[in-house]
């Protein structure tokens, strides 16, 4: 079984998540919590999300991203910041 995890960091409402490995259904249930708590915060002011380290990104985990960017738009007139090194992620974002 592959190594997974998302590592998160909040300064002055800017959120920042980094996932790590292959990002798959079997952890969205927490990065939807995650989102969750975020959606909560009053001083939200974006949010910066990590591939970088990432291996595989799932669709499930992609419509969440997807929810994270909606609630950030429609918050704060601001999309998230996605970072990857990573071709294959970088189409399939782009694609999506």
């Amino acid at each position: 079984m592959s190594q997974f995890r998302i590592l998160q960091a909040e300064n002055k409402g800017v959120f920042v998540l980094k996932f790590e490995g292959e990002v798959r259904l079997n952890i969205c249930s927490a990065l939807d919590r995650l989102i969750e708590e975020i959606e909560s915060k009053p001083g939200f002011v974006t949010v910066i999300i990590d591939l970088t380290e990432s291996t595989l990104i799932d669709s499930t985990t992609l419509g969440l991203i997807a929810k994270l960017g909606l609630f950030a738009r429609h918050k704060r007139k601001v999309l998230p910041t996605i970072i990857s090194n990573r071709d294959d992620i970088d189409r399939l974002i782009y694609t999506m």
